[in-house]
């Protein structure tokens, strides 16, 4: 929702008014919302025949939200219009759509890459490879009816359409995975602060490293923690939020080099209260391991950790790579090169007054270049 709620800003921006069609009931103000209410069968069902059987008997099938399809048409005179969808059951429903002549054209938002998510999966081969080709033969017919494309990304424009050629001659936009604003100053949060480095005996002495996010295998908090193992001290303590199937793996790691003192483990929070514990932090650390994803996608963390105006430390990825030219907001390393890490985070130990002046102005940056009121919709 996030992503969706961007892209709202970004047209916004623009001037444009807009009538929103969601699989959701959530709301935004300035817009009018209209829930699709497609249930999770539904859903499934749906996207599994639409690649596979002519739209006349997926009309059949789905009389019912034909009917409703139909309805939402004609209440807001669509026949004529080009609409945007932004999720992947949404991009579905914009070529159904237009096949039954309900509206003009769609454009699609692309901030995501379903069909290797299922190709990746190590459990249920035979079924997964199934839903694979399912996912890419929608995909293409998705893609290639398509009027207008909205990218996340330069390298996941290329990448796009280097697996479905029939999109390299749409008109697109280049929108990023941006934040709708940067975080308030946390001065009003003194308190809490120092609860937090009482609670954790953190000194103003402590060089603190933060991570904050999932502990999934390709996250690389698994890395970050052997790369502080290199590197740690008694004066170095290492932050970190969060939770997932890494978590057990993680700790037994802690565990068994003795490194558990310095080490603070805290679960998920508030996303409100992420500035309280950047605040606290010496560098962020993003350790993202080498994935299809990451590379042409910026995470939104990484966003975040720059409006913090503190040193950040991220993978170099392409995607990253196409605004930190020259690490002139970020170091980057070498994702999945814990080496690598460790270096860079002994840089930033040993540089530490040097790389705060650099990175001084980066929240103003954000504000002024990576939000999405930066970005005005145009397509």
């Amino acid at each position: 929702m996030i992503r969706i709620k961007g892209l709202l800003t970004s047209i916004k921006a623009s001037g444009e008014s807009c009538l929103f069609l969601n699989n959701t009931s959530s709301h935004e103000d300035g817009f009018e919302f209209v829930d699709l209410k497609f249930s999770s069968f539904e859903k499934k069902a749906f996207q599994f025949m639409l690649p596979l059987f002519p739209v006349f008997i997926v009309n059949m099938v789905f009389l019912f939200k034909y009917k409703a399809l139909r309805n939402i048409a004609r209440k807001y005179q669509l026949f004529d219009k080009d609409v945007i969808f932004c999720e992947y059951l949404d991009i579905s429903i914009g070529y159904f759509m237009k096949e039954n002549k309900l509206i003009k054209d769609y454009i699609c938002d692309i901030h995501g890459i379903v069909p290797v998510e299922f190709k990746g999966k190590k459990t249920n081969v035979i079924y997964n490879r199934l839903r694979y080709k399912i996912a890419v033969k929608l995909d293409t017919l998705v893609f290639s009816n398509a009027s207008g494309v909205i990218y996340a990304s330069e390298a996941l424009k290329s990448y796009m359409e280097v697996e479905y050629p029939s999109i390299s001659d749409k008109k697109y936009m280049i929108l990023p995975y941006l934040i709708s604003n940067t975080p308030k100053n946390v001065s009003s949060n003194d308190v809490k602060v120092l609860e937090i480095k009482d609670k954790y005996n953190i000194s103003d002495d402590d060089f603190v490293i933060l991570f904050a996010g999932s502990y999934k295998s390709i996250g690389g908090v698994f890395d970050l923690v052997r790369a502080y193992h290199l590197i740690s001290n008694k004066k170095n303590r290492l932050i970190l939020i969060g939770n997932g199937e890494d978590k057990s793996k993680v700790l037994e790691y802690i565990n068994k080099n003795n490194i558990s003192e310095s080490v603070v483990l805290i679960d998920r929070i508030d996303y409100s209260d992420l500035p309280i514990y950047q605040s606290l932090s010496s560098v962020i650390v993003c350790p993202d391991r080498m994935n299809i994803y990451s590379n042409l996608i910026v995470h939104l963390k990484y966003i975040d950790s720059l409006s913090s105006n503190k040193v950040v430390i991220n993978g170099s990825f392409d995607s990253v790579l196409e605004f930190n030219h020259k690490d002139s907001l970020s170091l980057s390393f070498s994702p999945s090169d814990v080496a690598d890490l460790a270096d860079k985070i002994k840089y930033v130990i040993d540089n530490y007054d040097f790389l705060c002046d650099k990175y001084s102005n980066n929240k103003s940056y954000v504000d002024d270049n990576l939000t999405y009121y930066n970005y005005p919709f145009s397509i």
